[in-house]
This record gives C-alpha cells, sequence and structure tokens, in this order.
C-alpha cells in the first residue's frame, strides 16, 4: 500500500509540476483555451451561465488590444449575440394564457428533450406537464411556469432538435403567438402573433417584470408547420 501511495504522490507531483511550466510558458494559449470553452457559439447551459464573463473578456480585449480572442473564421460559425430592434413592444398579460411545447416528433422523443431541462424549471415539474396530441408531439405546460423559463424552455428544445420543426406556442383570449429559435442569433427567439405581426423575444432580457414582445415588420418567420391548438 505504501508503494502505491508513493507511486501516486509522484504522479501527482509531477502533473502539478508539468502544470506550471505550462502555465509558465504558455499563459496566453491556456487564457484563449478558456475563452473558446465560453464563447457563445450556439445556445446551451455553459454560454448561458458564462456570457457576461464572455461580454467583459470581449470589451477589455478590444479595448487594450490584446488579441486573446482569435479570428474564427473558418473554425466555425459565430452568431450575433445582439437583440433585434423592434419598432414597439407588445406588452402583454401572460398569466392568463395557456402554453404549449410542440415538434414535429413523437411525444416520449420530446418529453426526453424537455426532461434534461427540467432541472433548471425553477419549482414546475415535468409530472405538470400534459400531453395533449401524440405525434407530432404537444404538451401543455402548468399555468406556473414563468415567461423566461418558457422561453428558455422553448429555446433548448428548437436548440437540440436543431432540424426538427419545433415551437412555442402562447393562447389567451386577447393574444395568441407561436415562437421558435432563431438560427441567425444566439439570444432572439422569433415568431409572430394571431395579427400576424413578426416579433423577437430578447432572452437576456428582463422577461419576468417586463413581460413583452419585440414587434418588427422586417424580421422574416417561417410558418408554423404544426396544428392542434
Amino acid at each position: 500500500m505504501e508503494i502505491i501511495s508513493t507511486i501516486t504522490e509522484i504522479l501527482f507531483i509531477g502533473l502539478a509540476f508539468a502544470a506550471i511550466i505550462t502555465i509558465i510558458k504558455y499563459p496566453k494559449d491556456l487564457i484563449r483555451a478558456f475563452i473558446n470553452f465560453i464563447r457563445p457559439t450556439s445556445f446551451n447551459l455553459v454560454s448561458f451561465l458564462f456570457y457576461p464573463l464572455w461580454l467583459i473578456i470581449k470589451s477589455v480585449d478590444k479595448a487594450f488590444r490584446l488579441n486573446l480572442i482569435e479570428e474564427t473564421e473558418g473554425l466555425y460559425e459565430v452568431k450575433s449575440d445582439e437583440p433585434y430592434k423592434a419598432t414597439k413592444k407588445l406588452k402583454f398579460d401572460y398569466r392568463i394564457g395557456d402554453k404549449y411545447i410542440m415538434a414535429a416528433i413523437d411525444g416520449l422523443e420530446l418529453e426526453k428533450v424537455m426532461r434534461e431541462f427540467n432541472g433548471y424549471l425553477g419549482d414546475v415539474e415535468f409530472k405538470d406537464f400534459t400531453l395533449i396530441q401524440n405525434n407530432p408531439a404537444i404538451f401543455k405546460l402548468p399555468d406556473s411556469i414563468s415567461f423566461i423559463d418558457f422561453i428558455l424552455l422553448v429555446q433548448h428544445v428548437c436548440t437540440e432538435l436543431d432540424k426538427i420543426d419545433s415551437y412555442g406556442f402562447f393562447k389567451s383570449l386577447d393574444l395568441s403567438f407561436y415562437c421558435y429559435q432563431d438560427s441567425n442569433t444566439l439570444h432572439n427567439i422569433i415568431g409572430k402573433t394571431n395579427s400576424d405581426d413578426p416579433f423577437s423575444i430578447y432572452t437576456l432580457d428582463d422577461l419576468n417584470d417586463d413581460t413583452h414582445l419585440r414587434v418588427n415588420n422586417s424580421l422574416l418567420v417561417r410558418s408554423m408547420s404544426i396544428k392542434g391548438v
């Protein structure tokens, strides 16, 4: 046992020493590796959690010309992290409407995708979701789900299913709309109202205290391909 313990200690010390040498010799490369790790290239939890830090690093890098952020042309697509402009803000009462998630797959497949996000929905539990149509799948969400959680769930489902049509749907007496993740940007959900008004929702806005749609008639929004609610 003492021999194994000694070997383990030697290996640990050796790895620690190698790490220190690497940090001393290649500090800029390590910083760049971390920056690339948190770089917002698509919606995921890492991107969402580290986005404020990314903005700070990006500003400092630009201000002091540190050249820590590598050019990404030819490596992978970098999407805009800016909100779409709005010609007006359409406010509405989110509490009185029904909320749905739908996708062009069966109910079990959609359930699996949504369960991956279930731990981030606050007090809402998946047992409160109701499958009202199996294929294409449509789930009715509990009334208690907040607007921001609803929108982030839409974003998660659309991102995970990628090329498969998937939407969030809101329906009340005064307003109905469908929405989905915009493929050209990181933090914009886009859609149309029942009045055929194109809009966006910027996921980094304070959506719980200021529930609104960013109406902009110049937005290109595809038609919803799923019916059932």
